[in-house]
């Protein structure tokens, strides 16, 4: 029986929620009891969540498949730098195709995701894009979090100072944009852009808020560094995103090449090259031939691109098959089985 101990686990709202658990405890155990105090009733989109494991001093993070148990987790990523600032963030990292979709079958989880994407944008991107957008993005996250506020409400001098003073801009907006523009015409912007976008109600707002961001920022999706086949001749982007799959984008490319949608998807496995320093990823695809090997910078990468693909084949396919093997190597590494809906009919 083993020792319990308290695992913090970090929200995007600055957040957190402590879990009891042993070494033993699994991470989708974990994840089930962070997501379930999120708010009252069941949470359909619970299979859209994931654990990050990040240091703030290295900047090193891990994506910690649900299978992975605590002990594990620690002794493989946590002893990497004993000194570190490592912190268990509960993030959505498998995203449905449609966002209304996702709203009318689980609002939490998509008003949790909002608060992902909104602060991550405030700490990486609103600093480095142009001032109107950051404007408008800020005016958008007002509009929703003053859903009953009447369109004229900001035009009283004081309902404005409320939200300067008593708010604060810098909640809505990045810092470069509050000192780069006149405070006169800062009030002008957002006056304008709060009665346009004031017959918005509250999903409007954060369906708005994303088309503009996706202008500037690909947020919901991931790329890969990695090279087709397993040594490393042509360096490409393997582009991991909810309505495209699985594609592949190279250098001279305007856009990706489809490689698969997530359906198609039959297994994916995690190796490495024999010297260890690089990650290979073998993709079995239905209908195709032979498998596909795609080799990254390391093992980690690997398993960082396998978890997403068994994120999404497993909310694609309603299913919670994963299984893990353990190669000659003695490294732990994973091979995903993602059963087809006509097998599963059949068990």
């Amino acid at each position: 029986m083993t020792e319990k101990s308290t695992l913090r686990v970090h929200q995007p709202n600055g957040g957190f929620n402590s879990v009891k658990c042993g070494d033993t405890t699994e991470f989708k155990t974990i994840i089930h009891a962070v997501v379930t105090r999120l708010a009252a009733g069941e949470r359909p989109l619970e299979c859209c969540y994931a654990i990050r494991l990040a240091d703030s001093k290295s900047s090193d993070c891990y994506w910690i498949h649900h299978d992975l148990t605590v002990g594990f987790v620690r002794k493989k990523y946590e002893s990497l730098h004993h000194d570190g600032d490592w912190k268990y963030e509960l993030r959505i990292r498998y995203l449905p195709k449609s966002y209304p979709d996702m709203y009318e079958k689980d609002k939490v989880t998509f008003f949790y995701f909002y608060d992902q994407v909104r602060n991550d944008y405030l700490a990486s991107t609103a600093e480095n894009i142009d001032q109107d957008i950051a404007i408008q993005l800020g005016c958008l996250e007002i509009r929703r979090f003053f859903k009953d506020m009447p369109q004229m409400a900001l035009d009283k001098k004081a309902n404005f100072e409320y939200l300067e003073k008593e708010i604060g801009l810098k909640r809505f907006f990045p810092r470069s944009a509050l000192e780069s523009v006149k405070p006169k015409n800062l009030r002008k912007l957002i006056l304008h852009y709060f009665k346009q976008y004031s017959g918005l109600n509250e999903e409007h707002c954060v369906y708005q808020f994303f088309q503009l961001l996706a202008t500037v920022s690909m947020f919901d999706q991931e790329k890969f560094k990695c090279a087709l086949g397993t040594g490393w001749s042509i360096s490409v982007d393997l582009v991991v995103s909810p309505r495209d799959g699985i594609s592949c984008l190279t250098d001279k490319a305007a856009s990706p090449t489809h490689m698969a949608d997530f359906s198609q998807v039959v297994s994916v496995q995690v190796t490495s090259t024999e010297n260890e320093r690089k990650g290979i990823l073998q993709l079995k695809i239905a209908g195709a031939n032979e498998a596909v090997y795609i080799t990254v910078p390391s093992v980690n990468t690997a398993e960082d691109m396998a978890d997403i693909i068994d994120g999404y084949c497993r909310l694609t396919l309603d299913s919670k098959q994963s299984f893990m093997i353990k190669p000659h190597q003695g490294e732990i590494l994973w091979n995903y089985e993602v059963f087809s809906l006509s097998f599963q009919a059949h068990c």
